[in-house]
């Protein structure tokens, strides 16, 4: 079981809103890939998605579930350049 806290970012996310892991972590989730999804791919997402979707100061995953999030983020391509998603990456990378 991995804990993660989810942090609020500085990175606006509409009008007093900023981006927070979770909805980092779903933006991994949901970022198209160069191949189609498998029905086991998707359950898979869909789970953490679940997951993400009940979670409020702290993300609870189980190890299987935490490598899946691991892996989508360090695979991520992000579209702006911002120390918050360096800290994040970096953040769930040194998950022990």
């Amino acid at each position: 079981m991995k804990i993660i806290d989810n942090v609020t970012t500085t990175i606006p996310n509409g009008e007093d809103k900023f981006l927070d892991y979770t909805t980092l972590i779903s933006l991994c989730i949901n970022q198209q890939s160069e191949k189609w999804y498998t029905i086991d791919e998707m359950k898979k997402r869909i789970r953490i998605l679940d997951i993400l979707e009940k979670s409020d100061k702290k993300i609870e995953l189980e190890d299987a579930d935490f490598e899946k999030v691991k892996e989508l983020v360090n695979t991520m391509p992000w579209a702006v350049i911002k120390k918050d998603i360096v800290t994040f990456v970096e953040y769930i990378n040194n998950q022990k």
